[in-house]
């Protein structure tokens, strides 16, 4: 017996999402409006929800590893060759992809680049809350207390803090269109004074995306981060060849946005095809200008992720430590399919 069914997120689609999506599919990687042309790298869809496909970048070769790491010769790297042959207008030279793999397995080890590697990681094993949190949660109560009466119409001295209730708001998955809805539900929960009363803000997936933005190059600010969207999601949708060519043709953007695929491809784990949606996607939304190449116009003035500190979750520590905002807590999905033995 299965216990998790198979899901189709395509269900949920109007038909319009759907015709829209086809069309920036047949537009972006063959020049051919027909159903029967499919993107180099991009998946056929069958009814089952399964994808696959026997072109470029294919979805085997995706998960199989590189001539070095067991799986089938070559089929990661000649997967992604095959995938960036499609891009050349946008991509320096399929050699510089190779050049980019050799450039990454030694910054990998790199502490100079990467000061995680020197250190030793310690991981506490307990079924309370850490003296950390018990911190954040203290400090956090007492301004929560004062926004509740507020919010109430209350005395704040007739209310006791252990009276404040625990509040979470939490954010479902769905890439950016679940990222967008975090940040307009965060917005009105601003507006309301209800964001002020929050004790935890969650998210899985597209909604981390909202929250990792608003803790680090969003300042916490909602409306930074709305106003970059609506700058970056116009005229352009992230997986059009116009938006990935932009940002691999930002400064370092091959390295920032195929580095996590190489590194994941080394480290083990098995490259999957929503790995590409992600990288590109998220490397597009999170692009930003280089302070240092402000006087130069166009892509090469963008670079995905310039700051280094915006990808440590300990930068939003100075909104934190004070209980000024609510704690974030990021999550994942592992989807597990049980059966039954025979």
């Amino acid at each position: 017996m299965t216990i998790a069914a198979s899901y189709n997120p395509h269900d949920a689609e109007t038909d319009e999402q759907l015709a829209y999506e086809r069309e920036i599919l047949s537009k972006g990687f063959f020049g051919s409006g027909t159903p029967e042309a499919q993107p180099r790298g991009f998946p056929e869809q069958g009814g089952d929800g399964d994808y696959s496909s026997d072109r470029g970048l294919s979805f085997a070769s995706l998960s199989s590893g590189g001539s070095d790491h067991g799986g089938k010769p070559g089929g990661f790297r000649a997967g992604v060759r095959g995938f960036i042959s499609d891009l050349k207008p946008a991509v320096k030279s399929i050699k510089s992809f190779v050049t980019l793999d050799s450039q990454i397995a030694k910054d990998l080890y790199d502490p100079n680049i990467f000061p995680e590697v020197a250190q030793t990681a310690r991981v506490r094993r307990s079924a309370g809350i850490g003296p950390e949190e018990q911190a954040f949660l203290a400090k956090r109560k007492a301004r929560v207390r004062d926004q509740f009466a507020k919010y109430m119409g209350w005395d704040p001295s007739a209310v006791h803090p252990d009276d404040v209730p625990t509040i979470a708001f939490g954010g479902s998955g769905g890439g950016y269109r679940a990222m967008l809805a975090v940040l307009g539900y965060s917005l009105a929960m601003k507006q309301a004074g209800f964001w002020d009363l929050l004790t935890y803000i969650s998210g899985v997936s597209g909604s981390c995306w909202a929250i990792a933005a608003y803790y680090t190059f969003g300042a916490a600010n909602m409306n930074t981060v709305i106003e970059h969207c609506k700058k970056r999601l116009s005229p352009h949708h992230p997986l059009s060849p116009d938006a990935i060519g932009k940002l691999l043709g930002s400064s370092r953007g091959d390295y920032e946005t195929l580095g996590p695929l190489i590194q994941k491809q080394r480290s083990g784990l098995q490259t999957v095809p929503m790995d590409l949606y992600a990288v590109f996607t998220t490397g597009y939304l999170f692009m930003q200008p280089d302070p240092m190449l402000k006087p130069l116009t166009g892509a090469e003035a963008e670079i995905p992720g310039y700051h280094k500190s915006w990808w440590k979750w300990s930068e939003a520590r100075k909104y934190l430590d004070d209980g000024s905002e609510p704690l974030p807590i990021m999550t994942a999905i592992r989807y597990v399919t049980l059966t039954d033995s025979p």
